[in-house]
């Protein structure tokens, strides 16, 4: 009984310990963002913004290539006279 509960108190503190220093990260990274000055929060959200359209643009750009491809099919069929 008494390796049992030596065993059980290891790994619950081993499980705690992991727990507080997930807990410590966590309040750095926060506080680290906490930092930041509004300019430096605008420029980020202004750059996702921007990426966020140019994958959208490339989204649409692939939907309408792949769109054409029956049509590159048939004329190039037509032209080597399949």
């Amino acid at each position: 009984m008494s390796g049992k509960w030596h065993s059980w108190k290891k790994w619950t503190g081993i499980a705690l310990a992991v727990l507080l220093l997930a807990d410590g990260a966590l309040a750095g990274y926060l506080w680290q963002l906490s930092r930041q000055g509004p300019e430096e929060l605008r420029a980020q959200r202004d750059l996702l913004a921007t990426q966020a359209k140019l994958l959208k643009a490339d989204v649409t750009r692939g939907q309408k290539i792949r769109a054409s491809l029956p049509q590159v099919k048939t004329s190039c069929d037509a032209f080597y006279g399949r």
